[in-house]
Order: C-alpha cells, then sequence, then structure tokens
C-alpha cells in the first residue's frame, strides 16, 4: 500500500510539473502587433512599441491578430481582411462590417482549436436608420499554404443580433475557455451576449435590459474592465438641438459567468466653456481595474469643430456611488486623443481626435503609469510619431481583453499550488510579487518571474507585482486571486 501510495503521490507529482510547463509554455503575445487607421502600425513584441509601415487606411474600424508568440497573421478593418504578407486573404472581401464604425469587429480565436478563428462585424450607423446587425465569418489558417482564407461560413448572421450597431467586444467567461461576444442592440434597447464555444457560436443570447439611446449614439467605444465586473459604454454621435442629450457614458455592472449585463446610472459631461454636453468617445481601464479612463469630445454649439478633446480619470472603489463616482472624476490632459486602448506593454495609448485634409501625420499620446491618481499618470502628448502621410486616426485596434492581462494564473483550491506566469515584456531586470497572505511567511514574497505560491487559506488575495525593466522602467500592477 505504501508503495503503490508513493507512486501515486510521484506521479501527481510529474503531472503537475507538466500542466505548469505546459502553462508557462504558451506566450500571450497575440495582442502583439497592432496595424490601424491611416497607414500605420505598431509592434510591442520587444516591449518597446516599435513604428510599422501600415497596408490600409481604416479610419475608425480594426482588429489584428497574431499567434501566441506575437507572429502577425491577418488583420481587418470589417469590410477586408489581409493575411501576414499584407495582401487581402482569400475570400476576404466584402465582409459586412465598416471602417467607419468605432468597435465594429473583433478577432477570436476559437476555443480548443489551433487553426480556426472567428471574426466578427457590425455596421456603422446609417442614416436610413436601417440596422445591419452582427455577423461572423471563419478563417481557416490551414488554407492557401498557411495564409490563411475565409471559409464559406461567410457573413453568418446572429439571428438575435439583427438590430446591431457600432459596437462588439470580446471577453474570456469565468472558466477561462469560453468566450463572450457582446454587442449592443438598438432597437430592443438592450446588449447582447452570445457565447462561444469550442462547438461554435451559440445563436440565442443573453439579452441585458439597456436604457433608450438613438441610432445616432452608435458611435464610442465600449469596454468591461480587467476584473470583468464593470462595462462603460461610450454613447456620442451628434448633437441635437433641443432633443433630450442621450451623449453619455452609461455604467453597468458585467458577470462573466453568466453574461448578463445590469445597467446602473449614467454620466454625462458638461463643457465648462460652452456649457453644452462633452461628446463621450472612449473608455479605459487600468490593468488592475482601480482606475476609469473616460474620453469625451469638447464642441462649440452648432459646431462640427472639435475645440478640446480630453481624458478624466475616475476612482473606481466609488463606482458603486453615482455621485462619488462623478465627485471622483480628475482631468487628465485638454488635448488627450482618442480611441484609448491599453496595449500588452501596460500602458494606454491615444490616437487624434480628428482628421483634417490639412493633416499629414498623427502622432500617438501615451499615458505612462496608468495605475497612478491623477497627472502622476503621466500623459505624454505625440508621444510617437509616423512618416508623413501615416497615423493614428480616432481608434486603435480591437482586442480580446484577456490579451492585455499583465499576469495570469493556474489554480484553484487554497492548499493547492498556484503557478503564476508573468506577461512582461521585455524580460524584466528585477520582479517583486507580493501574494498578499502574510501568513504564508517569507513564501509571501517571490522574485521569480514565473513564480508558485500555495495561498494559507481560501478567500481573496490582492497579488501585487513590481516590476523593473532593463531600461529603467518600472511597472506596478495587481489582479484579485480567488
Amino acid at each position: 500500500m505504501y508503495y503503490f501510495y508513493h507512486c501515486m503521490k510521484k506521479r501527481l507529482i510529474f503531472i503537475l510539473v507538466l500542466l505548469q510547463l505546459a502553462f508557462f509554455a504558451k506566450a500571450q503575445k497575440e495582442a502583439n502587433v497592432w496595424y490601424f487607421s491611416y497607414y500605420a502600425g505598431l509592434d510591442f513584441n520587444s516591449g518597446q512599441p516599435q513604428v510599422l509601415d501600415g497596408f490600409f487606411n481604416s479610419f475608425d474600424n480594426s482588429a489584428c491578430m497574431s499567434d501566441s508568440l506575437g507572429h502577425f497573421l491577418f488583420a481587418t478593418d470589417g469590410e477586408t481582411i489581409w493575411n501576414r504578407n499584407k495582401e487581402i486573404m482569400q475570400n476576404g472581401t466584402g465582409l459586412k462590417g465598416s471602417g467607419g464604425s468605432s468597435q465594429g469587429v473583433v478577432i477570436v480565436q476559437k476555443p480548443g482549436s489551433e487553426f480556426l478563428y472567428y471574426v466578427f462585424t457590425v455596421d456603422r450607423y446609417h442614416y436610413d436608420n436601417n440596422p445591419r446587425g452582427l455577423y461572423y465569418s471563419i478563417v481557416d489558417m490551414t488554407l492557401d499554404d498557411s495564409l490563411g482564407a475565409v471559409t464559406g461560413e461567410k457573413n453568418i448572421l446572429l439571428d438575435a443580433a439583427w438590430d446591431a450597431l457600432g459596437r462588439v467586444v470580446a471577453v474570456k467567461h469565468d472558466n477561462g475557455h469560453d468566450i463572450w461576444v457582446i454587442t449592443r442592440k438598438y432597437v430592443e434597447d438592450s446588449y447582447a451576449s452570445f457565447l462561444l464555444t469550442s462547438t461554435g457560436i451559440d445563436d440565442i443570447a443573453v439579452i441585458s435590459f439597456s436604457p433608450y439611446r438613438p441610432f445616432w449614439t452608435s458611435w464610442g467605444s465600449m469596454k468591461i474592465s480587467y476584473d470583468k465586473h464593470f462595462l462603460i459604454t461610450a454613447n456620442s454621435g451628434e448633437t441635437h438641438p433641443g432633443v433630450e442629450p442621450y451623449e453619455r457614458f452609461d455604467v453597468n455592472r458585467f458577470n462573466a459567468s453568466t453574461g448578463e449585463i445590469g445597467f446602473m446610472y449614467s454620466i454625462r459631461l458638461k463643457q465648462d466653456i460652452f456649457n453644452s454636453n462633452q461628446l463621450p468617445n472612449s473608455v479605459e481601464f487600468s490593468p488592475g481595474s482601480k482606475l476609469a479612463y473616460l474620453c469625451t469630445l469638447a464642441y462649440a454649439p452648432g459646431s462640427n469643430v472639435t475645440t478640446e478633446h480630453r481624458i478624466y480619470q475616475y476612482d473606481m472603489s466609488l463606482i458603486e456611488d453615482s455621485a462619488l463616482f462623478a465627485a471622483s472624476a480628475l482631468l487628465i490632459t485638454h488635448n488627450g486623443g482618442s480611441g484609448l486602448q491599453l496595449a500588452t506593454d501596460g500602458k494606454i495609448y491615444c490616437g487624434i481626435h480628428e482628421y483634417t485634409t490639412e493633416t499629414t501625420y498623427s502622432p500617438v499620446s501615451v499615458i505612462h503609469y496608468p495605475w497612478l491618481r491623477g497627472t502622476a499618470c503621466y500623459f505624454e502628448e505625440d508621444a510617437i510619431g509616423f512618416p508623413e502621410g501615416h497615423g493614428a486616426i480616432y481608434y486603435f485596434p480591437n482586442i480580446l481583453l484577456d490579451y492585455l492581462y499583465r499576469f495570469e494564473w493556474e489554480g484553484h483550491c487554497s492548499a493547492d499550488p498556484f503557478y503564476f506566469q508573468s506577461n512582461f515584456q521585455p524580460v524584466p531586470s528585477f520582479i517583486e510579487w507580493n501574494f498578499a497572505d502574510p501568513l504564508s511567511g517569507s513564501n509571501n514574497i517571490s522574485h521569480d518571474i514565473n513564480p508558485v505560491h500555495t495561498f494559507t487559506g481560501g478567500g481573496q488575495y490582492e497579488v501585487h507585482a513590481h516590476v523593473e525593466y532593463p531600461n529603467g522602467r518600472v511597472e506596478e500592477t495587481s489582479r484579485v486571486v480567488t
């Protein structure tokens, strides 16, 4: 009996080691290469954004996919798909999206598949008040000598989202495997959450009520916080004198297990200069979900000329109280750019707010320390330049939320080891983990790149990582482990 127990124990340890090696072997670099806007691109594989020559003009709307090692696979503007050779993919034209949507396309890998990808598209607002709906097309990367091709499953309408416009986002289910694909419906005034599993997409959506917002507010991004507890939508569009000001940020709860979205309240920002509305543009969260960043366009009454482009920072610890949350707003900049998007280096990137015929290039601004309160977050205007005729206009690629985690873990129960995988790029010169588990004594601190920790009891632990990079940059980030 002792021999049997000893052998089984050794075998279990061996299996755990294999699982750990498999977990660490898969890098998280699917969002490392961006192509966007006006023939522009950025490559984050080195840990520092490198300017790329873009090959299409998406105006607002784009999505890109790399493999787990950061090798670029394909990109789309919602209408056309280009392969890694920057050529139009086989059967890759005529997608039912629009380059003018603010967040109208997203790419996700089919759960359990190494080579199948779903491309979800939704059209922009049309003045005929005729919504086009949410569609999907499937890319098979084994086709066309591994350059990929769109299969016969192309432009398939998800019936429950026939009235979708402008936005679609993707986030993994709480099980860490399946994927929620979420869009906004404008006739039936609701959000629709669709579950993508290894068997395909379920057309029976989870429908969640949302207050009435007219078609013209379908421009602007929506984002889920990185703890997957909240969703904020920027409802922008046109100003209509004498009409209820629907242009506002909607704050919602989100449940990653059920796909349900619960409306909490909305925020409408006034312009101190013109005493009219600031138009919501985009939303982003700090990697640890402690701060929210809301970007607005400031227009003069009766004018289509943007006078300012503001970024506000909010304290997420106050989000349950609408008055306290609104009062927590700190103005970070008057001229911040638009399309706020977290990248795999832990920084938030901002495009410019408008394009004119006089614009020859459009630089990118950066929030370097998005976890710090107020101006300590260090907003740098025009931090990255592009060659003449290239640049960032409005929005960056739409990205599956989970590709942007600063670190991940594998583990479920106390008394079992938790295996942590860092996604920090480049490899840190120094790292210190604090597992918020003081009862574990000296094991509460680790300096391993990918540490293992056994928690002393059940509960929630805010695991913190202090990271120092070879170039001297410092990053602080945390996530709550249950």
